[in-house]
């Protein structure tokens, strides 16, 4: 056996050879075919998501390409131009008194401000120097929430007499100049503002108002001020809105005003076409989702406000005003009912969202033009989002003329059963 291997050594090699090799190669197919069926997998997987890409609309192929591209730009270019008006309903009536106080010419005898003439850029800085001092000062005072002690901030912050965070201490005004800059700043504040509130702004609540869009809410200093002061006030000017519509674009009826403009031919006063109907307030609308603070509850008759809840509930009436007095001005008919959804509002990103919900009736050519209204508010910086609408109609005028045609021929039938003298048809009561 060993003289047949030795005599045969160079067979034994390369027969050994040939099978190394042969065991090298099928490794490699065995890896090979491994990794074939790998990239097959995959090949399936994109052909699977390729298939579903497709079925989008629009669906992402080359013809398509360009449509897309183009709502992508016309996307971003819309939101850039939206972005900027969330959260801004009181940035004129800031800038009005920015301007007034720190920029305008004291010798300038026009009140209106040219703002195509303003250089924005320095309005800007000069409203940022501004707010910093402010909240500076407001941060290092110390008997800011003792009772009285934000107007007694408010006077010594306005007179500039705040050690080391003077708003004037660049300009080098006399106490006397001071006053009077502040003064003018503040009426032209208190113009501006006034378009944007349905709360009567005077010198009782001017002061108030201005340090809230400074950054400090409202809290008047307890919940009888709030009641007394700003919660009765509002029901009563909002339910004089809804008995007396404001004319679309144009401002609200004012107490005592008459509606009737026009006469007709007698001398008598005739409605205007233009003024809307009055819009009723049912049940506990009337409250606009206030009732549980507006009731009294207990046997002091104490309402259910609690101080911290104040600035929410501030913060909401300033929201319903507007909603309200676009629903009265659109003509509708009645408010049925009106739910505030949460008083704190939902925190989103950086934004505060309020959530509403109420039933009102109205022709739907109505309707079609309040929705059309909360819409276009974003002109004026006011952000409604409709979430859903829900349409009922109050009466089935189909229904109404089979009823009609029902009792047309109940009476014929009752007619020709009980004839009377003339021919004439028996009169035949109604039924629905």
């Amino acid at each position: 056996m060993n003289r047949f291997i030795k005599d045969n050594m160079v067979l034994f090699i390369i027969m050994g050879s040939a099978l190394l090799g042969a065991l090298i190669l099928l490794t490699f197919a065995i890896l090979g075919h491994a990794r074939m069926y790998g990239y097959y997998e995959e090949a399936e997987q994109l052909r699977s998501q390729i298939g579903d890409i497709i079925k989008q609309k629009p669906a992402p192929v080359q013809g398509n390409e360009a449509p897309i591209k183009a709502e992508t730009r016309f996307y971003r270019e819309k939101t850039a131009q939206l972005l900027p008006r969330f959260g801004q309903v009181k940035k004129k009536a800031l800038d009005t008194f920015i301007y007034t106080l720190l920029m305008k010419d004291p010798k300038a005898k026009a009140a209106a401000i040219d703002w195509s003439k303003v250089d924005r850029q320095k309005l800007e800085e000069a409203k940022q120097k501004f707010l910093d001092t402010f909240r500076a000062a407001w941060s290092a005072d110390e008997d800011r929430k003792a009772q009285g002690g934000r107007q007694r901030f408010y006077q010594s912050f306005s007179l500039g007499l705040i050690q080391d965070h003077n708003w004037a201490a660049d300009l080098k005004l006399t106490e006397a100049q001071r006053e009077e800059r502040w003064r003018l700043a503040l009426a032209a504040f208190r113009d501006e503002y006034q378009k944007l509130t349905i709360e009567k702004v005077d010198e009782n609540n001017l002061s108030d108002i201005l340090m809230s869009v400074l950054g400090v809410p409202r809290n008047f200093d307890g919940a009888d001020q709030c009641m007394q002061f700003f919660m009765i006030p509002m029901l009563a000017r909002m339910q004089e809105i809804c008995a007396n519509p404001p004319i679309r674009g144009g401002a609200p009826v004012k107490p005592g005003q008459d509606k009737d403009k026009d006469k007709d031919k007698d001398g008598k006063p005739g409605q205007d076409k233009d003024a809307p109907n009055k819009l009723e307030l049912l049940n506990d609308a009337s409250y606009f989702g206030f009732k549980n603070i507006y009731v009294s509850k207990g046997p002091n008759s104490e309402t259910a406000l609690p101080k911290e809840q104040i600035p929410d509930v501030v913060k909401n009436w300033e929201v319903i005003g507007d909603l309200v007095s676009r629903i009265a001005e659109e003509g509708l008919t009645s408010l049925n009912s009106f739910t505030i959804r949460n008083m704190a509002g939902e925190k989103i990103g950086r934004y505060v969202v309020y959530h509403y919900t109420f039933s009102a009736t109205g022709e739907i050519n109505k309707i079609r033009a309040l929705v059309k209204n909360l819409n276009s508010a974003a002109e004026k910086n006011r952000m409604w989002i409709i979430r859903s609408i829900f349409l009922y109609a109050d009466r089935d005028g189909a229904q109404e003329i089979f009823l009609e045609r029902h009792q047309e021929v109940l009476q014929k039938l009752e007619g020709k059963e009980n004839p009377q003298e003339g021919g004439a048809p028996a009169p035949a009561e109604a039924e629905a």
